[in-house]
């Protein structure tokens, strides 16, 4: 028995040890029912079309946004995050369109998840303070488990390693397909209080890995909240209002099954450049202090972020959390339609348009 011991200890160093919670959480979702929660990104304000389909064209001219995130960088592989997005506002139907592709990749490939989505935007003018926009979205989904990469306590030989044939049954998927929709809706006042709301996973899809059993991803409910001050004299509601000073508190509270998580906290802007610090709680524990930075010129945006985590975990045995950003403005294929300002995040355009 201590043989065994020490050559568990030996094969499951620090650089396996994702590798074990990935094999205990794909074990306990198969008999505890346990769901997975999506991907939160740290600058969520500045993935506005991932936050809320309301958001797509709201920037009315073309963009293109490219998310990189890579967390818990201590344990190599852990999970990482790449998320292309691209979106406009058409004029001759007078409403948002945008496409996105998102991969995740976990355990250095073990699970892997593709995700392509559709979205479509309705841009709303309530008053000549108050507009709306509403948004839908339809997805493709895939699931890949990588049972091949997968290593079991039965498998282990005192002085050989891994050379035995486990007993684990293997699934009868391995690749799991499925359709997903969500909707949103969003306000603006008077270019100042942005506010919106989304529901994403609308009709639970399954996700089986074996045919026994009915597992369903839960549903997934954001709200954004966020109120610009201005911090100069000569603030003015233009498309030239970023380069004044502001500062933007913001709250995003998300649910996906039981997990709750609350993230606030506020962004400085001044052109060119803009900072933030935010908090995330996660109702049980806090988990992190995320810090952010950014720079923008008239055709890009670069924003980097990184998560100090404060949770058990802690910074030291994690490494924390590394996040990078990068949109591109693209020329409007026709002169910008004054009857709608852009409107993202609940926060000013300079930085998070």
């Amino acid at each position: 028995m201590r043989e065994y011991c020490i050559l568990i200890i030996k094969y499951f160093s620090a650089k396996y040890y994702f590798c074990l919670i990935v094999i205990a959480g794909f074990y306990f979702s198969s008999t505890l029912n346990v769901k997975g929660q999506d991907v939160p990104y740290s600058q969520f304000v500045a993935s506005g079309i991932y936050l809320n389909p309301a958001l797509v064209g709201s920037n009315i001219c073309p963009r293109v946004k490219l998310f990189h995130r890579e967390q818990w960088t201590s344990i190599p592989r852990a999970y990482s995050n790449t998320h292309v997005m691209f979106d406009w506002h058409s004029y001759r139907i007078d409403s948002g369109l945008g496409f996105s592709y998102k991969n995740d990749s976990q355990g250095d490939g073990l699970l892997q998840s593709h995700h392509i989505r559709a979205s479509y935007s309705k841009p709303i003018k309530l008053s000549d303070r108050w507009s709306m926009r509403a948004g839908i979205y339809a997805a493709y989904a895939l699931r890949q488990l990588n049972w091949n990469k997968l290593e079991f306590v039965d498998q282990l030989d005192p002085n050989h390693g891994f050379i035995h044939n486990t007993q684990v049954l293997t699934p009868e998927e391995t690749n799991i397909h499925y359709p997903d929709f969500g909707s949103g809706i969003t306000f603006n006042y008077n270019n100042k209080l942005y506010t919106g709301f989304s529901i994403n996973r609308l009709f639970r899809p399954e996700i089986n890995y074996y045919d026994h059993m009915s597992e369903r991803l839960n549903m997934k409910f954001s709200g954004h909240l966020g109120y610009v001050i201005p911090l100069t004299d000569n603030w003015q509601h233009d498309r030239d209002w970023e380069k004044n000073a502001t500062l933007t508190p913001n709250i995003l509270f998300e649910k996906q099954g039981y997990f709750y998580q609350v993230t606030g906290g506020f962004y400085f802007s001044r052109d060119p450049v803009f900072a933030g610090v935010w908090a995330r709680h996660a109702f049980e524990n806090m988990d992190a202090i995320v810090f952010n930075l950014g720079f923008q010129q008239p055709k890009y945006k670069v924003g980097y972020s990184y998560d100090f985590t404060i949770s058990p975990l802690t910074a030291r045995s994690s490494g924390g959390s590394h996040e990078i950003s990068l949109t591109w403005y693209l020329s409007c294929p026709e002169p910008p339609d004054t009857r709608y300002q852009p409107m993202d995040c609940p926060c000013p355009p300079s930085f998070l348009k």
